[in-house]
């Protein structure tokens, strides 16, 4: 077949590669017993997270296409009308695959963890084959391969893996609070009141009060030192004579990650050569427990060496942007958020590339490039490069006993219409491309269709009032909560382009920092 127009090439595009299977808040999922069911509790509250903070606003600036497998086939049908995924594939696990081959606790729970993201994967390659056959090439900039319980506090920001980074990872850094007698320990941001001491101090403590947290109990303040933990998964970085290095061949944070098209591709060889991991696990490793942490470290910086060539970036972090459903206990129909959920530290970004890639202009989504030595990036090898010398002051949004759809109050209905709305309008695109099973075409086909285009008509109708609405909510919120949410909102309906948000949000954050 000759080579494609190079307008038919859409690099910008992404896929949302979903996988694995639902638990409980009581029971992990590596913890449940055959023929168990998932709570759908826990899996919308996630999804509802999961389209907030990332599908909407990746949708905004490019199409994104969902790929569906789980475990799950109690919940096949909500996640399939939730979803709405270009291919899907839902079963229950049994017994049918082969043992282990040595003895690892948890080693027939990986082989199925693996397999089910295997089988997400192969459906995005099979979809993207099955273009070229319609004479469309739906190339996709990045895959973000995520499980189906991810909670969201925060935007992840829409990177791409095909400019010098392959592989996107979260941040796993250790963040020491430090201790300050005069400080007070609110974490919410109610006006300025949390910018103050109990004696109204506002500077940072001395750097000699912030080592002090695992060594001393008072209060703490809300100032922290932000570096690499000294162990990962327990154990401790360069103080094992090992075969391989553990934290160099290990993942912490194994919940999520961002891959260029041929290193997703070739993740199934984490199941394919699953042997062949299992036994560097035990042998090389020396560890007692066969863990998807491992296989993902032992594919991405030992068989693929992505670190080595400084091909890793990281973006996000662990507890402040995100964390496992589970975590996120429902407490009278509305989500308690964790203590860090949807905070921020001032002066530390939440992305970071190679110095070889950084530049006037570089960015989450376009880093530049160069030559670069991964063994003097302090911190790359436990995930977190980006360390703080000073400490930085957390300032926190209100989420604690509020629910996705309570935090979009801040918006009038009409800008609410628009925000729905304009998820529709993107994915309405994917028809030109997709690949649809049979069950969804004819009827079914012509009746999305339509609704989509109602959807638009009403889109249109009510987007005049949304961005008044949004101008005068911004001008009449009081308080920082207020703000955030309300700019956070009027970006995921289109009512404001990300140079404007980023803009607004640092306004915000400058005039509530002076009081």
């Amino acid at each position: 077949m000759p080579p494609l127009p190079l307008a038919q090439v859409e690099p910008a595009r992404a896929a949302l590669v979903l996988f694995g299977r639902i638990g409980t808040y009581a029971v992990r999922t590596a913890d449940m017993h055959e023929g168990q069911l998932g709570d759908e509790t826990l899996w919308r509250s996630s999804a509802d997270s999961m389209m907030r903070h990332v599908l909407v606003p990746w949708r905004a600036k490019a199409p994104v296409d969902v790929f569906v497998q789980s475990w799950n086939p109690e919940l096949a049908a909500s996640m399939e009308a939730f979803w709405e995924p270009v291919a899907s594939h839902h079963a229950v696990q049994n017994g049918t695959l082969a043992p282990c081959p040595v003895r690892l606790a948890m080693c027939h729970r990986s082989r199925w963890a693996l397999l089910g993201m295997k089988t997400a994967l192969e459906l995005r390659s099979r979809w993207v084959s099955s273009t070229r056959a319609r004479g469309v090439l739906a190339r996709h900039g990045s895959v973000l391969v995520m499980r189906h319980d991810v909670y969201w506090f925060a935007d992840l920001p829409r990177v791409r893996a095909d400019r010098g980074v392959r592989l996107w990872l979260p941040f796993s850094c250790r963040i020491s609070s430090c201790a300050d007698t005069r400080a007070r320990a609110d974490t919410r941001a109610r006006g300025r009141a949390v910018l103050q001491s109990a004696h109204g101090v506002q500077s940072a403590p001395s750097l000699a009060k912030c080592p002090q947290e695992s060594r001393r109990r008072g209060v703490k303040s809300n100032w922290s030192l932000i570096g690499p933990a000294s162990s990962v998964l327990g154990r401790q970085c360069g103080k094992m004579h090992l075969p391989l290095g553990w934290c160099e061949n290990s993942v912490n944070i194994d919940w999520w990650f961002i891959a260029d098209e041929a290193l997703a591709d070739g993740f199934v060889s984490t199941s394919d050569d699953f042997d062949e991991f299992t036994k560097l696990i035990k042998y090389n490793l020396k560890f007692h427990n066969s863990a998807p942490h491992h296989y993902w470290g032992l594919y991405f910086f030992y068989r693929q060496r992505i670190r080595e060539h400084c091909q890793l970036g990281h973006v996000a972090s662990s507890f402040l942007d995100f964390t496992l459903g589970r975590n996120v206990k429902i407490v009278n129909g509305a989500p308690r958020i964790p203590e860090n959920g949807g905070c921020r530290y001032l002066g530390w970004e939440n992305w970071w590339v190679p110095p070889q890639l950084r530049g006037p202009n570089a960015s989450p989504s376009s880093p530049s490039s160069s030559t670069c030595n991964a063994s003097n990036i302090a911190g790359y090898h436990a995930q977190c490069p980006a360390q703080t010398s000073l400490p930085v002051f957390r300032v926190c949004t209100e989420l604690g006993n509020s629910t996705d759809a309570r935090a979009m109050s801040a918006l009038s209905a009409a800008a609410r219409l628009a925000a729905r709305h304009g998820v529709s309008e993107t994915s309405r695109k994917r028809w030109e491309v997709s690949d649809r099973p049979r069950w969804r075409e004819g009827a079914n086909r012509s009746a999305e269709v339509n609704r989509r285009t109602s959807f638009e008509r009403e889109r249109q109708q009510h987007a005049p009032a949304a961005a008044q609405a949004a101008s005068l909510q911004l001008q009449s919120s009081s308080t920082l909560k207020e703000k955030l949410l309300m700019l956070q909102d009027a970006k995921s309906a289109g009512l404001l382009s990300d140079q404007e948000y980023h803009n607004l949000r640092t306004s915000v954050l400058q005039q509530f920092v002076r009081g």
